[in-house]
C-alpha cells in the first residue's frame, strides 16, 4: 500500500512542473545546433555525428540520440523530454532494487532503498532539464552493468569457461557506459566487486581476467575522443600533442592495456606470502595514488580534512530529511539549481550512527556492499571540485550519484533499527510493517512536495534566455485566440517584426554552430506557446510587406502590436482604457478598469505567479523587492567577458523591468482612486502590495513621477508622497498578517486551492 501511495504522490507532484514546463536554457544553443548539424545529411552521417564525440562541447553521443530522436517524433517541446528522462530513471529504481537484492540485502532494504532514490529531492534537477539526460542515462546504464554483471557472477562458476547471456548483456551495457564520462563509476565498482569476494587467489584471478574485456570495452571510446576531439577535464591536452590522432588513439589504449596488465600483477603478488602485509601495502599505494592525483589534479590541499569528504553525503541527507527547507535555500537567481553545501551537528550525528550500524551489521557480513564505499570515492573526485568555492555549493544534477549510496545506507540503518524495536520491545510483525511504511512516507512526501516548490523557484533563472521569445509568442497566441483568427490560422502563417536573435556569437562561440539569423529560437518559442494546438509557420523580421490576411505582429520595446499599432497585451489594453476614463473624470470606470488589469497581470507576473498571490513573491525572492531581485537574475551574465551589452539581455532585462513598474503603476492608481472615495484602509492594503514589488520609496516616488499620466498633476503628487510615509507604506506588511505562512502557499501550489490570508479582505486582494 505504501508503494501504491508513493506511487500516486510521484506521478502528481511531478505532473505539476511538468505540464507547465518550459525548455530550459541549454536548449537554446542546443537544439539549433543539433539541427543545424544533421540538415541536409545522409542516414549514414547523421548515424555518425550522433556518435561521434565532436563538438567538444557537445560531444555527448547519448545526449545529441536522445535530442534528435525525441524531438523528431514528438516535436521540440519540453514535456516529452522530460517524460523520456523520467522514463529512465523509473527503469533505474527497479534496477537499483535488483542491484541490492543480488548483494545479498533483504528485500524489504532493497524496497526502501529504491524508494528513497526514486523521491530524493537532492537531484530533481537532472528529471526537468534535458540538457541533462546524460545523468539519468549514466544512472540506468551504470545500474545495469551491475545487474548484469553481478547476474553473470552468480551463474558462471569458478574456473568455468561457461558465457551465459548475462556476460555478453554485460559487455553491452559496457559498451553504452563507455559512451559517457560519468559511467566510469561502472568499471571501478566491478573491479572493487572482483577484489573484495571472498576467494582465494586463483580465483580472483581468473574471474578477473574473466571480465578484461568488459575493461578494455570501456576504454575504446574515451581514447578516442581524448585523441581526436579532447574531453571537458583534460581539455586539449591530449589533442594538441604533435602526433597523429591515431597514434595518439593507439598509445592512450596502450597505457590503458598496461594498466590492466599492472593491475593482474597485482592481484597475482598479494595472493603469494603474507596477506595482511601485502593487502596493507597495497591499499597504502593505491590510496596514496588516488590522493596525489586529487591534490595535483584539481589542488585539493584541504582533501585532507574529513569536512570534504562528508559534505556530500551529509548535504544530500539534509535535503531528504528537511526538504521543504532545502529547497528554499537554493538561490532562485541562479540557474541548475546549486545546493549549498551543509554539514549541520545533528545530520553528522545521524550519517555517523548510519554508517556505524551499516559497517557493524552489513560490511562485515557482506564485503560485497564494499562496492557502495568504492561508489562513493569515486563520485568525491567530481564533485569536490565544486564545493571549494566560497560559499561551497554543489550542483544538484550530481547528486544522482551519491543518493544511492544514501539510500543504501540509511535504509541498512533504518531497518535494522527497527529489527532491533522487533526483537526487544516485540512490537509485532504487523506493527513493524506499519512503522516503516509511515517512515517512508513519511520521508518520500515531503522530498515530492520540495519538487514543484523549487522548480517554480527557479523557472525564471532558467528559462531568463528565452523569455523574451516565450513572452512575445504567448501574448500573440492569446490574441488570435480572443479575436477568433486562431480558428482560421490552418493554412496562413503569421509574421513577427523587431525579433532579436539569440546570442549564439556572444555567450556559445565554441558551443554553437547554429545560424542566428534564422531565428529558430523564436520559432521553438512559439512551438512551446502553441504546445497542444496548431503551431502556425513564422516568418521572422522579413522586410517583404506582409501578405493580406497575414497576421502581422511587431515588437517595439516592451510592447507587442498588431497589423494597427495597438498593443496585444491585454493588462496593457486595460490600463489604457483605466487611463482614458480617469482622463474624462470617470473615476469608477477607471477604478474598475485598473483592478481588471491588476487581476490580469503583466505577463511576467502570470509567468512567474501563475494562479498564486502577489503576497507569495515572497517565497521566490526571499523577502526582497521582485524588481532587485529581476536585477540579480541578469547579474548572473557577465557583461565583461562577452565584449559589452548583448541586446538579447538588454531587451530581457528592459521588459522585466517594464513589467514589474507597470503592476507597480496599477497598485498605485487603485490606491489613489480608493483613497478618493473615503475608503483610505482598503487604499493602504492596496499600496502596500508594492513592497513586494520594490521597497524602496525613494526610487518608487522618483520613478513615478516620472509617468506620463502623473508628472504635473498635484493630487496624484500629493497621493505618491504617501510612500514615504512608513505607516502607510511599509505597515501592513501584508505577510506580517498572513496566518499560514509557507504551509498556505504550498497548499495553493500543490492543490491550486484559495487559502485565504489573515489580511486579505475579499477576493480583490488575491492578486
Amino acid at each position: 500500500m505504501a508503494g501504491i501511495f508513493l506511487g500516486a504522490a510521484f506521478a502528481y507532484c511531478f505532473w505539476l512542473p511538468w505540464k507547465t514546463a518550459l525548455l530550459e536554457d541549454d536548449m537554446w544553443w542546443m537544439l539549433p545546433t543539433l539541427a543545424a548539424s544533421v540538415e541536409g545529411k545522409s542516414f549514414t552521417e547523421v548515424l555518425v555525428y550522433l556518435l561521434g564525440p565532436w563538438p567538444i562541447s557537445f560531444g555527448q553521443p547519448m545526449l545529441k540520440s536522445y535530442l534528435f530522436t525525441v524531438t523528431k517524433v514528438f516535436g521540440a517541446s519540453a514535456q516529452p523530454l522530460i517524460a523520456a528522462i523520467l522514463l529512465f530513471h523509473g527503469v533505474s529504481v527497479i534496477l537499483l532494487y535488483g542491484v541490492c537484492r543480488l548483494l545479498g540485502l533483504s528485500r524489504r532494504v532493497a524496497f526502501m532503498a529504491a524508494a528513497i532514490h526514486a523521491v530524493a529531492f537532492a537531484h530533481f534537477h537532472v528529471f526537468f532539464f534535458p540538457s541533462h539526460f546524460r545523468h539519468a542515462f549514466a544512472m540506468f546504464t551504470i545500474l545495469g552493468l551491475l545487474q548484469c554483471y553481478l547476474r553473470a557472477q552468480r551463474r558462471m562458476p569458478a574456473a568455468s569457461p561457461a558465457r551465459p547471456a548475462a556476460y555478453w548483456a554485460t559487455l553491452g551495457m559496457g559498451v553504452l557506459a563507455s559512451f559517457q564520462r560519468s559511467t566510469m563509476i561502472a568499471p571501478v565498482i566491478v573491479l572493487a566487486h572482483l577484489l573484495a569476494a571472498p576467494a582465494g587467489a586463483q580465483e580472483r584471478l581468473f574471474r578477473y581476467r574473466r571480465w578484461i574485456p568488459l575493461f578494455a570495452v570501456w576504454m575504446l571510446y574515451p581514447a578516442l575522443m581524448i585523441a581526436f576531439v579532447g574531453d571537458v577535464i583534460v581539455n586539449d591536452a591530449v589533442v594538441g600533442l604533435a602526433y597523429p590522432p591515431v597514434l595518439k588513439w593507439m598509445a592512450l589504449l596502450a597505457l590503458g592495456a598496461a594498466a590492466l596488465a599492472g593491475i593482474d600483477f597485482l592481484i597475482r603478488w598479494v595472493g603469494v606470502g603474507s596477506w595482511r602485509a601485502k593487502r596493507l601495502t597495497l591499499v597504502g599505494g593505491f590510496g596514496g595514488l588516488a590522493l596525489w592525483v586529487l591534490l595535483a589534479w584539481q589542488d585539493k590541499r584541504q582533501l585532507l580534512l574529513p569536512y570534504h569528504a562528508l559534505v556530500p553525503f551529509v548535504t544530500s541527507l539534509v535535503s531528504l530529511l528537511d526538504p521543504l527547507s532545502a529547497a528554499l535555500r537554493i538561490d532562485s537567481t541562479q540557474a541548475y539549481q546549486y545546493f549549498p553545501a551543509q554539514l549541520p551537528v545533528w545530520s553528522l550525528l545521524f550519517s555517523g550512527v548510519g554508517f556505524l550500524v551499516f559497517w557493524t551489521a552489513y560490511l562485515k557480513r557482506k564485503p560485497q556492499l564494499w562496492i557502495w564505499v568504492v561508489w562513493y570515492g569515486v563520485c568525491l573526485i567530481h564533485l569536490l571540485r565544486h564545493y571549494s568555492n566560497t560559499p561551497p555549493t554543489v550542483p544538484s544534477r550530481y547528486f544522482v550519484y551519491v543518493t544511492p549510496v544514501l539510500a543504501v545506507v540509511l535504509s541498512c540503518a533504518v531497518c535494522r533499527g527497527f529489527a532491533w524495536m522487533n526483537s526487544s520491545l516485540r512490537v509485532g510483525r504487523v506493527s513493524l510493517e506499519g512503522f516503516q511504511a509511515v517512515f517512508l512516507v513519511a520521508v518520500a512526501l515531503p522530498n515530492l512536495m520540495a519538487v514543484p516548490v523549487a522548480q517554480w523557484r527557479g523557472k525564471m533563472a532558467n528559462t531568463y534566455l528565452t523569455y523574451d521569445d516565450f513572452r512575445t509568442a504567448r501574448l500573440i497566441r492569446d490574441d488570435l485566440e480572443v479575436s477568433d483568427a486562431f480558428s482560421r490560422l490552418a493554412p496562413k502563417e503569421i509574421e513577427v517584426r523587431g525579433v532579436v536573435p539569440m546570442p549564439h556569437r556572444e555567450l556559445a562561440p565554441d558551443h554553437s554552430t547554429a545560424d542566428p539569423g534564422r531565428y529558430d529560437n523564436f520559432r521553438l518559442a512559439v512551438g512551446q506557446a502553441f504546445q497542444g494546438t496548431r503551431v502556425p509557420a513564422v516568418r521572422v523580421n522579413e522586410s517583404a510587406a506582409a501578405a493580406a490576411g497575414r497576421p502581422l505582429y511587431t515588437i517595439e520595446g516592451p510592447r507587442v502590436l498588431d497589423g494597427r499599432g495597438r498593443s496585444i497585451n491585454p493588462f496593457d489594453q486595460r490600463m489604457n482604457a483605466g487611463f482614458k476614463r480617469l482622463g474624462t473624470g470617470d473615476r469608477e470606470g477607471a477604478l474598475q478598469a485598473f483592478r481588471q488589469a491588476l487581476q490580469t497581470r503583466p505577463v511576467l507576473l502570470r509567468y512567474l505567479l501563475g494562479n498564486l498571490k502577489l503576497s507569495d513573491l515572497r517565497w521566490l525572492t526571499r523577502g526582497e523587492g521582485l524588481r532587485d531581485w529581476a536585477h540579480q537574475v541578469s547579474d548572473h551574465y557577465p557583461y565583461p567577458r562577452m565584449g559589452g551589452p548583448v541586446p538579447k539581455l538588454e531587451r530581457t532585462r528592459m521588459i522585466m523591468e517594464e513589467e514589474i513598474w507597470d503592476q507597480i503603476t496599477g497598485l498605485f492608481f487603485v490606491s489613489y482612486l480608493l483613497e478618493k472615495e473615503g475608503r483610505t484602509e482598503e487604499a493602504r492594503r492596496w499600496m502596500a502590495q508594492i513592497y513586494f514589488l520594490e521597497p524602496d520609496a525613494v526610487v518608487l516616488t522618483s520613478q513615478l513621477a516620472r509617468h506620463p499620466e502623473i508628472q504635473g498633476r498635484p493630487e496624484l503628487l500629493s497621493h505618491l508622497d504617501r510612500f514615504r510615509e512608513g505607516g502607510y507604506f511599509q505597515e501592513p506588511i501584508p505577510w506580517r498578517k498572513d496566518d499560514y505562512g509557507f504551509e498556505r502557499f504550498l497548499v495553493e501550489l500543490l492543490l491550486g486551492w484559495r487559502v485565504p490570508s489573515g489580511w486579505e479582505r475579499g477576493p480583490a486582494l488575491a492578486l
